[in-house]
C-alpha cells in the first residue's frame, strides 16, 4: 500500500522532487527519520558488564549482543531500549523495537535470558500477556527469543523468526 503512494513521487525527475513534498516518504528517508528519533535510553548499573555491539551501542548481555548484530547484518532497523507506553503496566524498555518498512510498523523483539528462574519467568509471561494487551502479539508484532539453564540462544533459530516475520 505505501508503495502504491509513494510510486508518483518516486517517479519523479530527482529536479522535480526537490519541489514537492511527498504524501508518503520515501523508503530511505523512513528509515532514516525512525533510527533518529531522539528517546531516552534506559541506564546502566556502574557494576555492569561493557558489552557493545557491532554498531557501538552498549547492551545488556551477550545474547542481546548476537540480536543486534544479527538484526544489523540482516538491514533491519531497529531502536534498542526504546520507551513503549503498554496500559496495563505504563512504561516499559523493551529490548529491540524493529521497524516493518513495508507495513510501516513496528514490531517488538524481546529476548527472555533468564527462563531458569521461577520469578523472571512468571514477570515474563505477565509481560507477554501485557504486550499482546495492547496489540502486540507474539509472531506478529511480537517476537521472542529465550534462555535459560542449559538452553541457550539458537542463533538459526533467531534468523529464522526474523526472516519469516520480515520476508512475507
Amino acid at each position: 500500500m505505501y508503495h502504491a503512494l509513494a510510486e508518483p513521487y518516486e517517479s519523479l525527475p530527482e529536479e522535480r522532487k526537490v519541489l514537492v513534498t511527498p504524501y508518503v516518504l520515501p523508503d530511505e528517508q523512513y528509515i532514516r527519520s525512525f533510527l533518529e528519533t531522539p528517546y531516552e535510553r534506559k541506564g546502566f548499573a556502574e557494576s555492569a558488564p561493557m558489552i557493545f555491539s557491532e554498531k557501538g551501542e552498549r547492551v545488556r548481555s551477550k545474547s542481546e549482543k548476537i540480536i543486534a548484530d544479527k538484526l544489523a547484518r540482516m538491514d533491519i532497523p531497529y531502536l534498542y531500549e526504546y520507551p513503549l507506553f503498554l496500559h496495563r503496566i505504563s512504561w516499559i524498555h523493551p529490548d529491540f523495537t524493529l521497524l516493518d518498512i513495508r507495513e510501516r510498523t513496528t514490531v517488538i523483539l524481546e529476548h527472555l535470558g533468564m527462563m531458569q528462574d521461577s520469578s523472571y519467568l512468571a514477570t515474563a509471561l505477565s509481560k507477554i500477556e501485557d504486550y499482546a494487551y495492547d496489540g502486540y502479539f507474539p509472531g506478529d508484532r511480537l517476537l521472542i527469543t529465550y534462555e535459560g539453564g542449559s538452553h541457550i540462544l539458537n542463533v538459526d533459530t533467531l534468523e529464522h523468526l526474523i526472516r519469516h516475520r520480515f520476508s512475507s
